[in-house]
């Protein structure tokens, strides 16, 4: 084997009124074993194209390691990096994100300029070949 192998499992769980997203993601042996691991702050990054009609949101982002502030705005693309927990209106209904942390991961969102949302999962250490959470 030359190359270093990635595998990513995604699964979503919703039992219709809540929807759990998954991961799992590993780094195989390859060419730079044992060189090789997840980034600690920005290990997989997924891209969620829009959200959907959006009237409005309210984020709380991480201002520093103990403090949130709250962010208002109509624009998904103008959400602030470190976002924990995302708030927005769709419709005649409001919708709730949060991010999780555990363990091993910690996650985090923050807009895209395209108008989209991006969902961080890290490990917040150097040195991890595997994640799941």
């Amino acid at each position: 084997m030359l190359d270093d192998r990635l595998a990513v499992s995604l699964g979503l769980i919703s039992d219709g009124q809540q929807l759990v997203l998954r991961i799992s993601a590993s780094i195989n042996q390859g060419i730079s074993w044992p060189g090789a691991t997840w980034h600690p702050l920005d290990a997989v990054q997924l891209r969620i194209g829009s959200l959907g009609e959006l009237n409005g949101l309210c984020a709380h982002y991480l201002y520093n390691s103990w403090w949130t502030r709250p962010h208002f705005d109509q624009n998904i693309a103008l959400l602030p990096e470190r976002t924990q927990s995302l708030l927005w209106q769709a419709s005649s209904c409001y919708r709730h994100m949060i991010t999780f942390c555990d363990e091993q991961l910690r996650s985090e969102m923050s807009g895209v300029a395209l108008g989209g949302l991006q969902l961080t999962i890290a490990p917040q250490k150097a040195g991890v070949r595997s994640l799941s959470g």
